[in-house]
C-alpha cells in the first residue's frame, strides 16, 4: 500500500473515531494504537486530512441546511 493510500485511510479512521461513528472500543483503541506509531510529522500530516474531512463535511451539511 503506497503512503498516500495509507495515510488518507487512517484519516478516514481518525475522523470516524472523531465522530465516534461505527466503531467498537477494540477498534478505536486499535485505530489509536496506530496512530501513536507514527511519526510526530505524519500524526500532523494525518490530524490535517482529518480536519479537512471534517470541515469538507460540515460544508456539505450547512449548504443542504439551507
Amino acid at each position: 500500500m503506497n503512503r498516500s493510500v495509507y495515510f488518507e485511510l487512517c484519516a478516514y479512521a481518525f475522523f470516524q473515531v472523531w465522530e465516534k461513528r461505527h466503531h467498537s472500543k477494540k477498534e478505536i483503541n486499535g485505530i489509536k494504537q496506530q496512530i501513536a506509531e507514527l511519526s510526530k510529522q505524519d500524526r500532523f500530516l494525518l490530524l490535517d486530512i482529518a480536519a479537512s474531512k471534517w470541515f469538507r463535511k460540515r460544508k456539505l451539511q450547512d449548504k443542504r441546511g439551507k
